[in-house]
């Protein structure tokens, strides 16, 4: 499985265990697929720590997961990109995505 999903009371933690997101849409299908799209969750959370490249389809696909959020509660979510690569993280704010999303960078070893 590309992705891993574990719900804590309000808060979704979405783990991705592939390289890549460039447009298979594996996040957004296990979530919808799950369900997850509801008005109790305030708080989103996906760990792209595995994650090294990402393109546009890929960031229409976190930008389309935000929208559906937006679809079942008006206020949206607390939508964070956690330990995120560097050049992933240049290309994300290239696009603003911080509009949508918190950035959290992967601590650097």
């Amino acid at each position: 499985m590309s992705v891993t999903i574990t719900e804590h009371g309000n808060r979704l933690l979405v783990v991705v265990h592939h390289s890549r997101v460039d447009g298979e849409n594996y996040i957004l299908s296990a979530l919808t697929d799950g369900q997850y799209f509801k008005d109790g969750i305030h708080d989103l959370e996906i760990d792209l720590e595995n994650v090294e490249y990402i393109n546009s389809l890929g960031i229409s696909e976190l930008v389309t997961i935000n929208r559906k959020f937006l679809d079942v509660r008006p206020q949206g979510v607390n939508f964070r990109l956690l330990n995120v690569d560097r050049r992933v993280n240049a290309i994300l704010e290239l696009v603003e995505i911080e509009n949508i999303a918190d950035i959290h960078p992967r601590a650097e070893s």
